[in-house]
């Protein structure tokens, strides 16, 4: 797992707790610049610190990295993120892109059969 994703999971899991920066600094003792600097991979919390976040978020460390088997989508940040976004859509918005992706993949079922 590279740095970048190690801090996109941090990001994504501060607002899914639906904490500020420097609320969840301030909830494991540290200053908000240095959070910042994790969900930016800048830099990393050490071990302690990280169980202390994911306390602190609601969530295990195994689900956040995709080690539990508790939820689909659990399984890869990736997923996560897109749920994430997904979520901040108005209803109408939401309506849309669940279209855009049926046309999508539609199309693509379509090519499939088409080309032997």
């Amino acid at each position: 797992m590279t740095r970048e994703e190690i801090a996109n999971i941090l990001k994504i899991s501060r607002l899914q707790a639906g904490l500020t920066q420097k609320q969840a600094a301030e909830a494991v003792g540290k200053k908000q610049q240095t959070l910042a600097s994790w969900e930016t991979a800048q830099s990393q919390p050490d071990a302690n610190t990280l169980f202390l976040l994911f306390d602190v978020y609601g969530r295990s460390l195994d689900e956040a990295f995709g080690y539990a088997n508790t939820s689909r989508h659990g399984k890869n940040p990736q997923t996560a993120k897109y749920l994430y976004l997904f979520e901040q859509l108005s209803a109408s918005d939401r309506e849309t892109v669940l279209k855009f992706i049926e046309f999508l993949l539609h199309n693509k079922s379509v090519a499939n059969t088409s080309h032997p």
